[in-house]
C-alpha cells in the first residue's frame, strides 16, 4: 500500500485513499431497517398483544389465530413495504454505489464515486490505498472526528458555501455538524443540509432540501395536499430556524 507523498514544487497535499469499496443493497436496508424498529417498532407490537389479550379475556382462540396472523402475515408486509419506501430512493441507490474515501489532509475528505465495472480502477485504487483509512466510517473515533473538524476548520474560509450531505453512515457526527454550522455562520457562509432524518438537529442553517418522504418523517404526518406541503415547510422553519427550505417532491 502507498500514500501519495506532498508535491516539492506544489506544495500539495498529501493524498490518501481507501480501496474501492461498495455497501450492499442488504446492509444498507439492514441499517434502515434496525433505525425504523427502534422509533416504529413496538407499534407493530400493539395489535398483535391486542388479539392475545382479546383472546385470553373471551376465552376464544380464534383471535389468538388472529394475532399470530399479524406476527406472520402483516409483519411481512410491513417489511416489504418499508423496502419499497425506503430502497427506491434515490439516496438509497447512490448509497449503494462502489466508491472510495480520498484524504488530503487538512485540506478535504472526498466520497469518490467509480464506475461498477472491475476496471483497472479496482487495480489502483488497490496499490494506492492507504491501510489507516478505514472504509467502514461508521468506526472511526475521536481522532478522526477531529481530523475532520480541523480540515473544515482550515478549507471553510475559501469557500462560499458548504454542503452537509448525511445519509447516516456515521461519518457527520453530531459534534461535527454542529462546528460545521457555528464555524460557517461565524463567517458568514451559507449553510445547505441535505439529509435523510432527524431535520430538526440542523439548527441555524440557511437552507435544506428534504425530499417529501423524509419530509413527512420529520414532521409526523403525511402530506396529501399543497396545505399540508406549506404546513410542513413551517414546522420545518420553526423548529430549525432555516432561513428556507425546499422540499423536493419528485
Amino acid at each position: 500500500m502507498t500514500e501519495h507523498k506532498a508535491s516539492a514544487t506544489t506544495g500539495a497535499p498529501a493524498i490518501r485513499k481507501t480501496a474501492p469499496f461498495r455497501t450492499t443493497s442488504g446492509e444498507y436496508f439492514s441499517v434502515l431497517l434496525k433505525a425504523w424498529m427502534v422509533r416504529y417498532g413496538w407499534l407493530m407490537l400493539i395489535p398483535t398483544a391486542f388479539f392475545v389479550a382479546l383472546g385470553y379475556a373471551l376465552h376464544d382462540e380464534r383471535w389468538l389465530l388472529v394475532a399470530l396472523m399479524t406476527v406472520f402475515i402483516v409483519a411481512p408486509m410491513v417489511m416489504s413495504f418499508i423496502y419499497t419506501y425506503y430502497m427506491l430512493t434515490p439516496e438509497a441507490r447512490r448509497a449503494v454505489l462502489r466508491k472510495r474515501v480520498e484524504i488530503a489532509e487538512g485540506e478535504y475528505i472526498r466520497l469518490i464515486y467509480l464506475p461498477s465495472e472491475n476496471t483497472s480502477d479496482d487495480r489502483d485504487g488497490l496499490h494506492d490505498a492507504d491501510p489507516d483509512i478505514k472504509a467502514d466510517m461508521k468506526n472511526h473515533g475521536p481522532e478522526t472526528e477531529e481530523k475532520v473538524i480541523k480540515s473544515i476548520e482550515k478549507a471553510l474560509p475559501d469557500y462560499d458555501a458548504v454542503i452537509l450531505s448525511n445519509y447516516h453512515i456515521g461519518t457527520l457526527t453530531d459534534k461535527i455538524i454542529k462546528f460545521t454550522i457555528d464555524y460557517a455562520n461565524k463567517l458568514g457562509k451559507v449553510v445547505v443540509v441535505d439529509a435523510q432524518k432527524d431535520l430538526r438537529d440542523y439548527k441555524n442553517v440557511t437552507s435544506m432540501t428534504p425530499n417529501l418522504p423524509d419530509t413527512e418523517k420529520s414532521v409526523g404526518y403525511k402530506i396529501e395536499s399543497e396545505a399540508d406541503l406549506k404546513k410542513a415547510g413551517e414546522k420545518l422553519l420553526s423548529e430549525t430556524n432555516a432561513k428556507s427550505v425546499l422540499i423536493t417532491c419528485g
